[in-house]
């Protein structure tokens, strides 16, 4: 089983990787994960959260934009780099989309958890209250950083775990009939 998984930055790489995929009929990752992501320009960003959180610790809107600019070098964006253009979400594998309150990229999670809501995608989504962005690199500081390492556990064990009929399945091939002797 392959679960990819990103945050920040990496958040936008394993949602533009899996629709590529997606497109090119390759094999889909298992699920992904996606723990405070990037998803538009900062620069056409006019979600409430980036004016909310402008100024927040750890990730500023300036800093953001720094951050895009410096990753596109001059380009001009695209689908494959603002999900916000990518046409659907549909036929993507079960994602878990966490999103960090004081964080000027809240809504931009929030708004793509809902878009692979409808888009039919088996979505779950987590807001960690009073959270900034990066909170998760401050292990052991944090005690919502051991609510997201049980959560992304929690979600990855749910995803190996067999389905209630694959266990029947399993189980009555193992066992003779009763008054049967074993082969």
């Amino acid at each position: 089983m392959v679960v990819t998984m990103g945050d920040s930055a990496g958040g936008n790489l394993v949602p533009a990787t899996a629709l590529q995929r997606r497109d090119d009929g390759s094999t889909q990752p298992h699920s992904l994960m996606l723990v405070y992501p990037c998803m538009t320009s900062p620069h056409e960003n006019r979600l409430a959260s980036m004016r909310e959180n402008a100024d927040a610790p750890m990730l500023s809107a300036t800093t953001m934009a720094w951050y895009w600019d410096t990753y596109l070098d001059g380009r001009a964006s695209d689908a494959r780099v603002d999900l916000r253009q990518a046409a659907s979400f549909s036929g993507l594998p079960r994602t878990l989309v966490v999103a960090a309150d004081l964080n000027p990229l809240r809504n931009e999670a929030l708004l793509v958890a809902e878009n692979m809501e409808r888009a039919e995608v088996d979505t779950a989504v987590s807001l960690y209250p009073g959270a900034v962005h990066g909170f998760w690199l401050l292990d052991g500081i944090l005690e919502q950083t051991v609510e997201l390492d049980h959560e992304i556990a929690d979600f990855i064990a749910s995803a190996a775990a067999p389905a209630p009929e694959q266990i029947a399945l399993d189980i009555s091939r193992d066992v003779p009939p009763l008054g049967q002797p074993e082969r």
